[in-house]
């Protein structure tokens, strides 16, 4: 969260400008006014200030900070927070980070890498002995003062961030090029980390190059898993023996294999700004020569697989302990003090009124512009533009600006040089076909492209629920990585309520044509004799007139057939209707099918009460063949005609008669 100059916090801390931004953090200069002093004042990021988890671990972390007192480690005086502005108060340094002066300077000259090395390894030695590890070590992180100091920042910041670190891809580029192997795989971070993680800063600043590099984090972290140092003769001839052994050990892919402790690199580094050489003349670095050592397959993938690989036990080619006499301890003294005059010179080599009198210009935003507008930018505040290379955007167009190595919170002054890639647009692909495919799966086919994608959902009656029924841009068109994709996609058959129709009375063709109109489907269709209805009209309807059902229900129904006898169904098939002894107010129907098959166990009866809103079910079930005749009480209420039908396994009704019942 951002703050505005002259905010007090904690009653005690006045913002007056913001100095710095980082992956985690933003960073003002501010006064201290209880003790008068200028302070740095690091504020946490918004997104991190709800993760109570983390603010505990950062707490604790940054509290272990600040028990350390070394002159090569920026002290850290308060930790605390005044409602969600959780701060660190560190000490104020008017002076660059080690980045900015390799950006301007690199490649070093042998001494003076060893000369920043000999005071980052003295600044680490003293934390590692108080049980904190920095887990960050990189030239973001190192401050040079006016005086040639170097003041190593963040000790226990970059801890309490642990893993999350690496997640943050757009700020942590940085980090992700000097961490070591067991970082880069998630795995059990000691002492050692830091210890590669300074070698890799040495190798920076004798070649002006990151050994490592790639498009993407993961593409950089799995380098330092995988790959080998590059050779740094290769890229500055002028690099000393002793130099490059110091940093070789540092930067051993097995932590073993490293130096032991940051004092043991210290004395190496001592040794070698010191020049000593043993009775036969040759330097007394604490290092043989060896031939390089290739790692098998087998050693591969045991740093892959485990999170501190065990090695095969053989001798370890590098000597071990050494003594420095008395006469040793001045020499080194000596050296160390010409060391800060190697580092005063470093910065003045460039311009002292460039660093700490000048005022930094706002750093340019060029992305997105065309080359000939950012160098009108660029000459209206007196820096340069300089075109290093192209690459592939999905976000920028072609021909205008993808990347530059500037960005908010570096200090950029007149006469730097910012360096810019240049986009070719998005990538060109295949579109891949889903057409038919199930939405899920679809959406597989894609994940290795950057496709924006809509999904436009309608009913289909032949494709199925959730599946794309077709795609825009149609499958093999030569599409940016970055198009827009339409998919089409099924809801399945549309589903929806209708009332059914009374077809009671209407002819076979009216009540056909009636339910069609109401999305419902004719079943079968059969007839039987009446006395009550005309030949050809519906006598009644599997499905009760005016009940609500989903739209495709089938409805079947009874269409009446003449008749020459009044009573033609056989007196058994008829039921009959007779007075209760109790009342004149009940009368029983009695059913007693006819036609039952002779091996029949059970009968499926259906008894439908006919009146004038059409017929209505009385009565459905299957019943014991041993349980007929059956008898039904029938109140004046439910007085009128009741037709008897036998239904079949396929649901086929077969008419048995029907009577009326009535009360005078």
């Amino acid at each position: 969260m951002k703050i505005k100059p002259g905010a007090i916090i904690s009653n005690r801390y006045e913002i007056i400008e913001q100095i710095g931004l980082g992956g985690m953090s933003i960073v003002y200069k501010a006064k201290d006014r209880k003790l008068g002093r200028i302070v740095t004042f690091k504020v946490l990021r918004g997104e991190y200030v709800k993760d109570q988890e983390f603010i505990k671990r950062f707490t604790v972390e940054a509290r272990a900070a600040a028990s350390l007192s070394h002159p090569n480690i920026v002290n850290v005086y308060d930790v605390g927070h005044d409602g969600l502005v959780y701060y660190i108060v560190m000490e104020y340094i008017d002076g660059v980070t080690l980045k900015e002066i390799i950006k301007r300077r690199a490649p070093f000259s042998n001494d003076e890498v060893l000369g920043v090395a000999v005071q980052i390894a003295s600044a680490l030695s003293h934390a590692h002995n108080h049980n904190i590890i920095h887990r960050d070590i990189k030239p973001q992180n190192i401050m040079v003062t006016a005086n040639g100091v170097i003041k190593v920042t963040d000790f226990g910041i970059a801890k309490a961030v642990g893993a999350k670190t690496i997640t943050i891809a757009n700020n942590t580029m940085g980090s992700v090029h000097y961490f070591s192997p067991e970082q880069a795989k998630g795995g059990y971070v000691t002492f050692k980390s830091d210890i590669y993680s300074l070698g890799l800063v040495m190798f920076e600043m004798a070649t002006g190059k990151l050994p490592f590099d790639g498009d993407t984090p993961v593409a950089i972290a799995i380098k330092q898993i995988n790959e080998f140092l590059p050779n740094m003769k290769e890229l500055n001839p002028n690099v000393s023996d002793r130099l490059q052994k110091i940093v070789m050990r540092a930067t051993e892919k097995f932590a073993s294999r490293r130096y032991d402790s940051t004092e043991e690199m210290e004395n190496d580094l001592k040794r070698a700004i010191t020049n000593q050489v043993g009775e036969d003349g040759n330097e007394e670095i604490n290092i043989q020569d060896s031939p390089t050592i290739q790692l098998t397959v087998d050693d591969i993938a045991k740093i892959k697989k485990e999170t501190l690989p065990v090695e095969d036990e053989e001798e370890d080619y590098y000597d071990t302990e050494y003594e420095v006499n008395d006469k040793d301890d001045k020499k080194i003294i000596m050296a160390a003090v010409a060391t800060s005059f190697v580092i005063i010179f470093l910065i003045s080599f460039v311009g002292y009124k460039m660093f700490f009198n000048a005022k930094p210009v706002e750093v340019p935003q060029l992305v997105g512009k065309s080359l000939e507008q950012a160098n009108e930018i660029a000459k209206s505040i007196g820096v340069k533009i300089k075109e290093v290379g192209t690459e592939y955007s999905s976000d920028i167009e072609k021909n205008k600006i993808s990347n530059q190595n500037y960005s908010d919170g570096d200090n950029l002054y007149k006469g730097d040089t910012i360096d810019v890639k240049i986009s070719l647009g998005a990538s060109q692909v295949s579109m891949p076909d889903v057409k038919n495919k199930d939405l899920l799966d679809a959406y597989n086919a894609f994940k290795n492209y950057s496709f924006n994608v809509d999904e436009v959902y309608e009913y289909s009656s032949s494709v199925p629920n959730n599946v794309v029924i077709s795609q825009s841009p149609s499958a093999g068109t030569t599409v940016d990585e970055n198009t827009d994709v339409v998919l089409h996609v099924s809801k399945g058959q549309e589903i929806k309520n209708v009332l059914v129709p009374n077809l009671v009375g209407l002819t076979e063709s009216q009540a056909k044509l009636k339910l069609q109109n109401e999305d419902l489907i004719v079943g079968s269709v059969t007839k039987s004799q009446s006395s009550k209805y005309p030949a050809g009209t519906v006598i009644t309807q599997t499905v009760d007139a005016g009940k609500e059902v989903q739209s495709g229900t089938v409805v079947s129904f009874v269409v009446s057939s003449a008749i020459s006898n009044p009573s033609p169904v056989p007196t058994k098939a008829a039921p009959t209707a007779t007075t209760t002894i109790e009342s004149n107010e009940t009368k029983i129907l009695t059913v007693d099918p006819a036609n039952i098959p002779s091996d029949a166990q059970t009968v499926k009866l259906r008894i439908l009460k006919v009146g004038t809103n059409g017929a209505q079910t009385f009565y459905e079930d299957e019943v014991s063949v041993d349980k007929l005749p059956m008898k039904f009480n029938i109140t004046k209420e439910n007085a009128g005609e009741y037709q008897i039908y036998l239904i079949d396994a396929d649901n086929n009704a077969s008419y048995q008669g029907s009577t009326t019942i009535s009360f005078e």
